[in-house]
């Protein structure tokens, strides 16, 4: 299909995080075509409170009658910073944007965009810039993105707008996109996930008789005001936060009360970087016996080295900790999967955590004959 696009020794751009291109890059290369990555990192600074109050005003005129009745959600409290932002910085930032992008086509000549799912502003721009030269702006699948044929990161939109093909997992993320009410679509394809392929054809089949004795336990980002999701109800930082102190108090015990285990707990890479601190409970780990906490490297890169997987929320480390022969917990009290994944998970002998349970069923795993 890529044959079609490009020609050999042609240049194409990959922005920010490639993700699943990262695995083709190999390929590229051996069939002659260059390739390079950007990244335009322009802060996004809001006005402080009382600051800028005719922008406000003007802010809120157009957005008075947007509410979420159904769920009693003040929307545009939550996205006025936002808008503010575009109307006192957006042209700049896509004028910088579109002036870097003008040299680099001069010295590369690309023919295409290569990108992943993103939400970025200067993103939208890099792509529609593209767009507005006719060049092929292919969009990869990154992780988990519909929930009952439902688009879930509310990307849709910009998915789909800023594309000419979109590459999905699998069918259902095809038909969840296809849904879409804008009368032209990009092409949309089902692929697959190169990344899981790669990661299930490395995993060692004898994992699933390994005796247990190391934890790996991947805690979900919180989101704070910053990615609205489309599970209804939303989801609740305040949930996960309940939730990971029952998990990392029933790990603390099971780690005392067997010292041969070592639980190591894996914090999401950018999961607080508009709060400035780690959650409060890891300040209660530091004098803890064989609990570790690391931020990197990613989930995929280190699960191979553990025993036991346990997962907080079932998105993307559910999909790559799935391509394992290891046992893996997930927990769904927060976002439960509809009944037909549940049975799956279950046939995939994935333990479904009910918290109260938690300790029993890993005692369960740790006492199974290796």
């Amino acid at each position: 299909m890529l044959n079609l696009v490009f020609r050999r020794k042609d240049s194409w751009l990959c922005i920010k995080n490639p993700y699943q291109w990262v695995n083709l890059l190999d390929h590229f290369q051996k069939c002659g075509l260059g390739f390079c990555f950007i990244d335009f990192p322009f802060p996004i600074t809001y006005p402080q409170k009382n600051a800028e109050e005719r922008n406000t005003n003007l802010c809120r005129y157009f957005l008075k009658n947007i509410y979420l009745e159904d769920i009693g959600i003040d929307y545009p409290f939550l996205i006025e910073n936002r808008v503010m932002w575009i109307m006192r910085n957006g042209e700049e930032v896509a004028r910088k944007v579109v002036n870097k992008l003008n040299k680099l086509d001069k010295k590369y000549h690309f023919k295409a965009l290569l990108n992943s799912i993103t939400f970025d502003y200067t993103d939208y721009i890099i792509k529609q810039y593209f767009i507005n030269q006719s060049k092929p702006v292919i969009t990869y699948q990154h992780g988990s993105v519909w929930y009952d044929k439902i688009i879930t990161n509310k990307s849709d939109l910009h998915d789909l707008v800023a594309s000419t093909m979109l590459l999905t997992y699998g069918e259902g993320s095809s038909y969840a996109y296809s849904q879409s009410n804008l009368e032209k679509l990009p092409k949309i394809v089902s692929v697959g996930s190169i990344g899981l392929d790669r990661l299930r054809e490395s995993e060692d089949k004898n994992d699933a008789r390994k005796k247990r004795s190391k934890i790996l336990y991947a805690i979900t980002g919180y989101y704070q005001n910053s990615w609205y999701y489309g599970f209804s109800p939303p989801m609740s930082d305040r949930l996960y936060y309940l939730a990971q102190l029952e998990i990392v108090k029933g790990l603390v015990k099971l780690a005392e009360d067997n010292p041969s285990v070592k639980v190591t707990i894996k914090l999401h890479p950018t999961n607080y970087k508009n709060i400035g601190s780690d959650p409060p409970w890891v300040n209660d780990l530091s004098d803890k016996q064989n609990i570790y906490l690391i931020r990197q490297p990613g989930f995929s890169q280190i699960m191979r080295e553990h025993d036991i997987l346990i997962i907080d929320c079932p998105t993307t480390t559910l999909l790559e900790a799935l391509t394992t022969f290891k046992p893996v917990f997930v927990l769904t009290s927060v976002i439960s999967p509809p009944s037909r994944d549940i049975n799956l998970l279950k046939k995939r002998r994935c333990v479904v955590i009910i918290l109260m349970n938690l300790l029993k069923d890993l005692n369960a795993r740790l006492c199974e004959n290796p």
